[in-house]
């Protein structure tokens, strides 16, 4: 039995008895209440990989709240505007709307949204990551892109000695602010639209560059002082701080020198080439790289040897020929000889023979001479040597000296005969090359026992009653026959043209001592005329008669070679035979 209230309600009891009223009538059939509005500005905000979280404007404080995903309803009864929705999959689209409840009716639906969950997969690593040094502040860096499939790269992290100095958009980015002559180590990471990074990648050490060491000097030029020393000189350097130069020699450092612009280098080698660079020192203790280099030779240090064999020979009343054997001088060459004559220097030549003329006859002069080389340095003096010019009253010159050659090993000489009015002509000395040979009272000579194919030089004086000489004859050349034949004339060839004539030709003989200086042409043995061609016409011949032919060649020496092979005419041969 139900216990008895009192008289008189309170203001919560009349709430109660109304609300017990309302849900009587609900349970007695009356008509049910819609709520007046759905609910408004439904949102949705992916916060990871398997959430979404709902925010909404409630319609009242007696109701409650649906929420549907994808069409179909995933909790119900919420009793305040908002909601979490869980245990989604990563990166994929929902669509929501939520109804409100108000004393069990329920309203239409919010408007609808779509999000999706977060890409909790993060993007690839970056790799092919570069750096270069730009500037003594500056390193560059490059790399290819990383990939995420579902929302793509957005960033890109770039850490330096593992810190994070800068993001980019894109595959690069420049570091500045950096020291010069420093190692720093990079790594790049990549981040996804959801925000995801990647791991790092593979590490890039770069350096800065090192500061700009000064500009070198120009101008360098080397010149020869003496055959130890080499003088230097340069234009200075442009830079502002320089405090020395540095001078290399054949790539080794020989001074480090201050603020100057010359240098000479001593104790070196005579006639020997050096090579010279100078670099730039400044106060920050960088050095230039090398000016453009120069180059100079010491002088000679080395005299030249002393001419030996001098010898002086008389060739006249007043003329006296003076000859010595060659100076040497490895190192710079020997550039000419001072001839003394009696113990004063009276001429330099650069030969090696000297005809000192304007002398008195009869008279016995001494004489020496000294080498001279490229460097100026001086020989000793040579030998000395005497000799005696002729009695003024000697014989004429022999005149029209002619040399022939009669032979592989002989010379014939013949000449106009000298006079001598007071003591007769005794006869004459023949000389060869400088050196007497002979000597003969005729007005002729032949000089034997010669080398083939040589070319000799004559001189003839006469010799009076009083064995004065004449001056020497004018000089005359002839050279010796070749000792050696041409070669046999190749490939004879014979061919019959009309019924009287035989063409020949054949390949030339070679002779390189004195040429070829024509061909003797047999037929049948006998020789038949001479050509200085290679070809030969022989005609008046008698027809349909076969003819053998060989050639032989005649050098200039008068040499032949061995005749050639014998060819016939085989056109007549054939002609005849078909006859």
């Amino acid at each position: 039995m139900n216990a008895q209230r009192p008289h008189g309600r309170s203001w919560s009891e009349s709430l109660a008895g109304l609300v017990g009223l309302l849900l009587l009538a609900g349970l007695l059939g009356a008509a049910p209440a819609r709520a007046q509005t759905p609910p408004s500005n439904l949102t949705a905000t992916g916060v990871s990989g398997s959430q979404i979280d709902l925010t909404w404007t409630g319609t009242g404080v007696f109701a409650t709240y649906n929420v549907y995903r994808d069409g179909s309803p995933i909790v119900t009864g919420l009793g305040s505007p908002g909601y979490s929705d869980t245990g989604l999959d990563s990166f994929t689209e929902y669509d929501y709307f939520v109804t409100a409840t108000v004393f069990g009716s329920e309203s239409g639906p919010s408007n609808t949204v779509s999000e999706f969950t977060l890409d909790d997969s993060p993007p690839t690593k970056p790799d092919g990551l570069t750096g270069s040094a730009v500037s003594t502040t500056q390193i560059d860096l490059t790399w290819n892109p990383a990939t995420d499939d579902e929302t793509g790269v957005s960033e890109y992290a770039i850490y330096r000695d593992n810190v994070e100095v800068g993001r980019s958009p894109v595959t690069g980015f420049s570091d500045t602010g950096l020291t010069a002559s420093t190692t720093y180590t990079y790594r790049v990471s990549a981040f996804n639209g959801d925000g995801y990074e990647s791991s790092s990648s593979s590490p890039q050490n770069v350096s800065t560059l090192d500061p700009e060491p000064p500009p070198p000097p120009t101008n360098l030029a080397a010149s020869t002082v003496s055959a130890s020393e080499i003088d230097l000189s340069w234009t200075a350097s442009t830079a502002g701080d320089v405090i020395g130069y540095r001078v290399t020699r054949n790539g080794t450092p020989v001074a480090t020198l201050g603020v100057t612009t010359t240098y000479r280098d001593t104790g070196l080698q005579g006639f020997t080439t050096y090579t010279y660079t100078v670099t730039t020192l400044d106060s920050e203790g960088l050095e230039s790289g090398p000016s453009g280099p120069a180059q100079a030779t010491t002088l000679d240090g080395t005299p030249p040897t002393v001419p030996a064999n001098l010898s002086a020979t008389t060739t006249g009343t007043t003329t006296i020929e003076v000859t010595w054997a060659a100076s040497a001088d490895p190192e710079t060459g020997v550039v000419g000889y001072r001839v003394y004559r009696n113990g004063t220097e009276i001429a330099t030549t650069s030969q090696t023979t000297y005809e000192d003329g304007g002398l008195s006859p009869a008279t016995t002069y001494d004489y020496r001479v000294r080498a001279v080389n490229g460097e100026g340095l001086e020989s000793g003096l040579s030998n000395e040597d005497s000799a005696t010019t002729l009695d003024a009253s000697g014989p004429t010159t022999p005149t029209n000296l002619v040399a022939t050659a009669a032979g592989t090993d002989r010379i014939d000489l013949d000449w106009t005969a000298s006079s001598d009015p007071e003591s007769g002509i005794a006869g004459y000395r023949i000389f060869r090359d400088g050196s007497q040979v002979g000597q003969t009272a005729q007005t002729s000579y032949s000089d034997s026992g010669l080398s083939p194919a040589t070319e000799y030089e004559y001189r003839v004086r006469a010799v009076n009653g009083d064995g004065l000489e004449s001056e020497f004859s004018d000089p005359a050349t002839a050279t010796t026959f070749d000792a050696t034949p041409p070669t046999a004339p190749q490939n004879p060839a014979a061919t019959p043209v009309g019924t009287e004539r035989i063409d020949l030709s054949w390949t030339a003989s070679d002779d390189p001592e004195t040429g070829i200086l024509g061909y003797r042409v047999f037929r049948d043995g006998s020789e038949i005329g001479t050509t200085a061609q290679t070809v030969y016409q022989d005609d008046g011949l008698s027809p349909a008669t076969e003819y053998d032919y060989y050639i032989v060649a005649v050098n200039g020496g008068g040499l032949e070679s061995q005749p050639s092979a014998t060819v016939s005419s085989a056109w007549q041969r054939e002609n005849r035979r078909s006859s």
